[in-house]
């Protein structure tokens, strides 16, 4: 009745005590502590593997819903070019972002390839990209991409500015992405990896 509600409320027809309204109250919920400590689940992660595929270095690895895999030669001689390739396999009902202004604009993270060569080495052409979709407005990337990276050893390289012919130098691959499907998206994942490349001299 109006008696109790000016008991708990406060008198409601006087201004002065509205920001008394409301009135805090404390619950205590009775149980027992679970004795097994919850494990967060990210999703599938391998350790890399590492091989020798047909004179190219294979890495390939997973994490969640996407499988990577970089592709690079195991040698490289002067004057020769060379492609490094990194395939990303998106499972099925995943989808990844395209890097480009509208989705960033909207907050996903896009899917970003970025090499770094070794000094000696340059990159030919930009990083050729796989074909996109679009999903509710959006540029999406779906099921198998290919991205692939043209490079050389610098023409004025060589021993001058200390290649070693038969030393084997890195090539850090920095694999950016992030998945998402209907119902949800997964956080933003970021790869570190590196494959390396033994010079020769013909």
């Amino acid at each position: 009745d109006a008696n109790m509600r000016r008991y708990y409320l406060g008198n409601l027809d006087d201004e002065k005590y509205l920001s008394l309204r409301h009135r805090g109250y404390v619950y205590v919920m009775l149980g027992k502590k679970n004795p097994v400590k919850a494990v967060p689940i990210t999703g599938i992660k391998a350790e890399p593997e590492i091989r020798i595929v047909n004179q190219k270095e294979v890495k390939s690895a997973q994490e969640g819903p996407v499988q990577y895999e970089i592709k690079a030669p195991a040698a490289m001689q002067k004057y020769k070019e060379g492609v490094l390739e990194v395939k990303l396999t998106v499972a099925d009902g995943w989808y990844t972002y395209v890097d480009n202004a509208a989705n960033l604009k909207t907050g996903f993270s896009p899917t970003q390839i970025k090499v770094q060569l070794p000094e000696g080495f340059e990159t030919v052409g930009d990083l050729v990209k796989p074909t996109s979709q679009i999903k509710a407005g959006l540029e999406v990337y779906k099921g198998s991409l290919v991205f692939q990276q043209r490079f050389r050893v610098i023409q004025s390289a060589g021993e001058k500015q200390g290649l070693i012919s038969g030393k084997s130098y890195p090539i850090n691959i920095q694999i950016g992405y992030q998945t998402c499907n209907d119902q949800l998206c997964l956080p933003p994942v970021e790869e570190q990896s590196t494959v390396t490349i033994n010079y020769i001299i013909p």
